[in-house]
């Protein structure tokens, strides 16, 4: 069976869920400054970091999750709401590590409609992937998270 990021274990999205949380809240000042009371995407990185801990489970999250893309439609900037989006991808980690990849696109499209350079975001977000991540074995997942960050930029471009 050939794995991809759409089919990694608990424990690999455990690991990839912490990235997401961390690519996420690059974004949530934009967010919050137009929301403050909304605190939603704040909560859903929360959740995604006790994910990674192993203090929440797979089934609880996802019901929980649905809720956490709806902030984005209470922000008035597209930037806001692609920082919303980013918490919310990243919260769905717990059942799909791709979503790792929508949390850093996010992140990034927040970074690039905002006064904060995309290019940086990207760089940040390539170098701080998990060094638990960047394992030797076969499956590589770690190579699919940065091509997935690389092409998401250039289609933002």
């Amino acid at each position: 069976m050939t794995l991809s990021i759409q089919t990694l274990s608990e424990a690999d999205r455990r690991l990839v869920a912490e990235w997401a949380a961390a690519c996420a809240e690059r974004g949530l000042p934009l967010f919050e400054a137009e929301c403050p009371n909304d605190d939603r995407p704040r909560d859903a990185i929360a959740r995604t970091r006790a994910f990674a801990r192993g203090e929440l489970d797979t089934a609880a999250e996802i019901r929980r999750r649905f809720g956490d893309g709806s902030a984005a439609r209470n922000a008035t900037s597209p930037a806001a709401a692609a920082a919303a989006r980013a918490a919310g991808q990243a919260s769905a980690v717990c059942h799909m590590g791709a979503h790792a990849l929508g949390a850093a696109a996010y992140a990034v499209k927040a970074a690039s409609l905002s006064a904060q350079a995309c290019s940086h975001q990207v760089k940040w977000a390539r170098s701080s992937v998990n060094s638990k991540l960047l394992s030797p074995e076969p499956r590589h997942f770690e190579c699919r998270l940065i091509a997935g960050i690389d092409l998401s930029r250039q289609a933002k471009e």
